[in-house]
Parts: structure tokens; C-alpha cells; sequence
């Protein structure tokens, strides 16, 4: 069994774990700060504030989180890979602030923050006209279709290369390695 990350903002020994509906979430019991792997906070924020009443994750959108920090350089480690967790603005346009790994492993968000970002979220909402939201969601979901479709016929086309015998078996298993590398960095660009 794998030991529970430690907390990349107070530096806890361990993360907790949070349960909402089908999320399994890496909370700290010391900061209260959570990690959200790929998809996770995307799924949350869909769902809308009313998914964490009743969790350990209710007492997140209690708090009013204050940092004075910009976006940019690297100053918290992953839980994940303990690479740098790079600040940016969620969603490149609004004003809340998040921790998320250069590497694609996931999104860390200080106490606080989750609040800003149902904020956020509802907000964009309402300015959104219902229809075009609808097509801009579809259009999305279409393209992630579509990625992992090409994603996982050029994985199968490296196995292909992997499955022969002779010089290139090497270079499948290196395109294999270099393809995954691809996709969890494309991946960290989708919150």
C-alpha cells in the first residue's frame, strides 16, 4: 500500500482522505488545504457547492483565503511526483490563484480557495447564455473524446513497434514512455 502524500503547503507527513459522492480527495487535517488529481476539480465544480455540504471539505468554503502571492514560480512540491507546483489563475481568466504541477499530476488548493472558485464558477454561469454554454460544453467533451481516441491509437501503433522483434522493440518502449509524458502534460493544461 502506498503512504499518504505529505501536505505540499504546512509540510504535514500525510494527506487525509475526503470522500464526495465518487471523488476520493486528498485533504490536510493541519492547513485544510486539498489536492484534486486530473478531472477531480473540474467534476466538483460541475457538480457546484451544494456536492461538499456535509463532507470535511464544508469547512473549506468557510474560509476567506487572503495570499498575497503572484502567479508564476515554483514554491510548493508536489505531493504527487515532489516536483514544483507552478501558480496560475484557474481558468486564465479569473482571479483566484492555484498551486497546479508542471507535470500534470493535479491541482492543490489552499483553504480558502475552493470557496473563490464556486464563486467563480457560478459566476461565469450566469453570464454564460445557457444555450452556448451547452455547446461549448459539448464541443469540449467532443474534443477529449477525440484526444484520447488519437492518444490511444498512437499508443496501440508503439505496441505494434514494442511487439516486433529486432531493433525497433527499444524504440517502441522509449515512444511509449515519451507519448505518456505528452499526454500528462497536455492534461495539466484542462483543470
Amino acid at each position: 500500500m502506498e503512504n499518504a502524500p505529505p501536505c505540499p503547503r504546512c509540510a504535514a507527513p500525510s494527506l487525509g482522505t475526503t470522500f464526495i459522492g465518487e471523488l476520493t480527495l486528498d485533504q490536510c487535517d493541519e492547513c485544510e488545504g486539498v489536492w484534486f488529481d486530473p478531472g477531480e476539480l473540474r467534476h466538483l465544480l460541475d457538480e457546484g457547492g451544494g456536492a461538499v455540504q456535509g463532507t470535511e471539505l464544508e469547512k473549506s468554503l468557510e474560509t476567506e483565503v487572503v495570499r498575497e502571492e503572484e502567479p508564476g514560480g515554483e514554491h510548493l512540491a508536489c505531493p504527487r511526483c515532489r516536483n514544483g507546483l507552478r501558480r496560475y489563475h484557474y481558468g486564465y481568466s479569473s482571479e483566484v490563484l492555484v498551486d497546479g504541477c508542471d507535470a500534470g499530476c493535479g491541482v492543490w488548493l489552499d483553504d480558502g480557495e475552493l470557496r473563490k472558485l464556486f464563486r467563480y464558477a457560478a459566476k461565469a454561469a450566469e453570464e454564460l447564455d445557457p444555450a452556448v454554454a451547452k455547446m461549448v460544453n459539448e464541443r469540449l467533451d467532443a474534443l477529449a473524446v477525440k484526444r484520447e481516441e488519437r492518444r490511444e491509437r498512437f499508443i496501440d501503433s508503439l505496441v505494434a513497434l514494442d511487439d516486433k522483434p529486432g531493433p525497433l522493440r527499444p524504440f517502441g518502449e522509449l515512444m511509449q514512455a515519451i507519448a505518456t509524458t505528452i499526454y500528462k502534460a497536455q492534461r495539466r493544461f484542462l483543470p
